[in-house]
């Protein structure tokens, strides 16, 4: 077992010698094993418990197991107290649910603040297989059928080569004490049920059914790799970035087949799931212009593209007001910086984050804000009004590119729709005395 051990750990890279390592021990068989093990090959551990509080005493009797254990070998303990069904109420979570995340977040807390290298967790062959065949009856892809892997981000699980029953046997060889969790035994979990009545008959087909599992496992993981770097390199295809906005040609998208699990693959790291994607490729096909939301992203189903922006977490810009020339040139604003300069003084015409109005025309309140649908103006170099939003379809803007968009507004007027255009009633001439100078102010 150790010899197999060492073996894992060297061929999938899992850790070094030097590495500070914190072990997850329930007090059940598998992590005690685990803990043994590392123990007696001289890593350097700590141990981590959590009592989540599910079997009353039991509960507090596995905490004061886990803490002697960790005593009588001289590596330090660490012990978290959760309430769960509290947590599980408060985060709208199955119990197991939020007892996983209680778990891992605490974890991470404690990678963070002690310098460990990573949590190792004692997940065997039988916990692989009964997460394989979950996924299975989930319906699921590469991934669900590779199941767990032996190193995740600070996750590692190096017992993964490991049936239950190796794990056992050491055990019992080494006279190591355990505790039992009853919950195990019942098959109100779909995992127990598995475990109890779907592996035992499926072993008596195939007894090398875990083997058979442990390389399946490896295959879809390599076929999981080999899928990502061809997605990898349909992104760079297809995929251009601007600021943060992601925008996919439609033209190319349309080229590739299956075009639904193309779209799947490209989008799910946006944190868009199947049925969201699948109703993309139909929106696409049928030019809608819907939004689609998921919790990090919102894309838009364009004229030529897709585009993906990430939702805003910070607060929305909210309108400024100015009320005397004073007030405008002290430089308060968040958006452009005014400056008076005289007519002799301009430069730099082409620069769309600059313009240069006729303050002798400017009416108070001066305001920047959003646009809003009936705001016209007339442009410069023309004699008529024109609505923003016909002004909008003429440039091709995006419902995106559309809710960015802010004015510099003079009393009523639409004096410069900034980034964009002025409007000709504020141009400047030979005889315009002074220049308000508007410049975007730069990120």
């Amino acid at each position: 077992m150790i010899r197999d051990f060492i073996k894992y750990v060297k061929t999938e890279n899992l850790f070094q010698k030097q590495d500070k390592l914190l072990v997850g021990v329930s007090g059940g068989v598998d992590s005690v094993v685990l803990l043994n093990i590392l123990v007696k090959l001289n890593y350097n551990v700590s141990v981590a418990h959590v009592n989540f509080n599910l079997r009353g005493n039991d509960s507090h009797q596995d905490y004061l197991f886990v803490e002697k254990m960790a005593k009588s070998l001289s590596v330090p303990f660490f012990f978290k107290n959760a309430d769960t069904h509290l947590y599980m109420k408060q985060h709208k979570l199955t119990l197991q649910e939020a007892a996983r995340e209680i778990r891992y977040d605490w974890f991470n807390q404690l990678i963070s603040e002690n310098n460990f290298f990573a949590v190792l967790t004692a997940h065997h062959l039988n916990d692989q297989f009964e997460t394989q065949v979950i996924n299975l009856l989930r319906g699921t892809g590469f991934k669900g059928l590779r199941a767990m892997l032996p190193k995740q981000n600070n996750i590692i699980r190096p017992l993964l080569f490991a049936t239950s029953e190796m794990i056992r046997q050491y055990a019992t060889e080494n006279n190591l004490p355990w505790r039992e969790d009853i919950s195990n035994q019942s098959d109100d979990y779909l995992r127990n049920y598995i475990r109890h009545n779907v592996l035992p008959l499926l072993l008596e087909v195939s007894p090398n059914l875990l083997e058979i599992a442990e390389k399946n496992a490896q295959n879809f993981r390599d076929a999981e790799l080999i899928l990502e770097n061809h997605i990898n390199q349909v992104k760079n295809q297809v995929f251009v970035e601007e600021n943060g906005i992601t925008y996919i040609d439609l033209d190319k998208i349309k080229n590739l087949e299956p075009v639904a699990a193309y779209m799947y693959y490209l989008l799910k790291d946006f944190g868009f799931n199947k049925s969201q994607t699948d109703g993309i490729v139909q929106d696409v096909e049928t030019t809608s212009g819907r939004c689609f939301s998921s919790a990090t992203h919102t894309l838009l189903c364009d004229r030529n593209s897709i585009i993906i922006k990430p939702i805003e977490t910070n607060e929305k810009f909210v309108t400024e007001t100015y009320n005397s020339i004073d007030e405008l040139l002290s430089n308060k604003s968040k958006v452009i910086d005014f400056k008076q300069i005289a007519y002799s003084e301009i430069k730099d015409l082409k620069n769309k984050n600059q313009a240069f109005l006729d303050i002798s025309k400017i009416k108070f309140p001066v305001t920047i804000r959003h646009w809003q649908q009936g705001d016209k103006f007339i442009p410069f170099g023309s004699k008529n009004f024109k609505k923003l939003s016909d002004f909008f379809i003429d440039n091709k803007l995006s419902l995106f590119e559309k809710e960015e968009i802010l004015l510099l507004t003079s009393g009523d007027d639409i004096a410069w729709i900034i980034g964009m255009r002025t409007d000709e009633r504020y141009r400047v001439t030979h005889e315009t005395e002074k220049v308000l100078q508007c410049s975007v102010v730069s990120d």
